[in-house]
């Protein structure tokens, strides 16, 4: 009886090691589905690509669930050890499966919207965001692996500029400065797709504050609210 109780909690440490892998995977296909949505914007997004974001995000789905099965039953049979571990990992999954749904969301915009998305004078802009956005991908999963504490407030500042670029960009389509009563349908389209671009990366953020935030905080900036 002794010897199965010792191959229970052993058996549960690596499921939450298990678990710490998965979530490194999510991160993997998230970024790749991330591409390949984003490549579509100035190509055609084909039905094909939209059935494979869909399948991809459901592989996500799955993953989170194995996640949050290998993080219960390793506390359960461990009573509480890495305790703090499997909370965090059970905060990170939940921004990694919205990832997905975001990366999905650009997928179908694209569809929506025929033909090769320009955006004239925000073409620039629009590439910024996207390649900060890829190089948070890369920083997240350096960061994860190497718990490095300065990558994460590296990965912090670089969501600000994505936030403040973003958030200027909207705001001179929507206001009007550039157009008479009506937004072309290509700005329509950059609005939405600087606003899921925007999304990830704050998810991509929030994943980051993991490595330096209380567990009560994680996901804010570090320092917005005292203890």
């Amino acid at each position: 009886m002794l010897n199965k109780f010792l191959n229970l909690i052993m058996g549960s440490k690596g499921l939450i090691d298990e678990a710490n892998e998965t979530s490194i995977e999510m991160l993997i296909i998230g970024k790749e589905m991330f591409i390949m949505a984003i490549n579509a914007v100035h190509e055609q997004t084909t039905k094909e690509v939209l059935r494979t974001l869909a399948q991809m995000d459901k592989n996500l789905n799955r993953m989170e669930m194995d996640v949050r099965k290998k993080v219960f039953s390793h506390l359960a049979i461990s009573r509480g050890e890495d305790l703090l571990k499997g909370l965090q990992l059970n905060i990170i999954i939940t921004d990694l499966e919205r990832i997905g749904d975001y990366t999905k969301n650009i997928g179908e915009l694209v569809d929506m919207m025929p033909g090769k998305l320009e955006f004239g004078r925000h073409d620039k802009t629009f590439e910024k965001v996207k390649n900060l956005a890829l190089e948070l991908f890369d920083l997240t999963y350096q960061a994860l692996e190497q718990r490095d504490e300065k990558l994460a407030a590296q990965i912090i500042r670089k969501y600000d500029t994505v936030s403040k670029t973003v958030d200027a960009t909207i705001k001179k389509v929507v206001a009007g400065k550039e157009l008479n009563e009506t937004v072309e349908k290509r700005h329509v389209g950059l609005v939405l797709l600087l606003r899921y671009i925007k999304r990830v990366s704050a998810h991509l953020k929030n994943i980051s504050t993991s490595l330096v935030n209380p567990f009560h905080q994680i996901g804010y900036r570090p320092g917005a609210y005292k203890s």
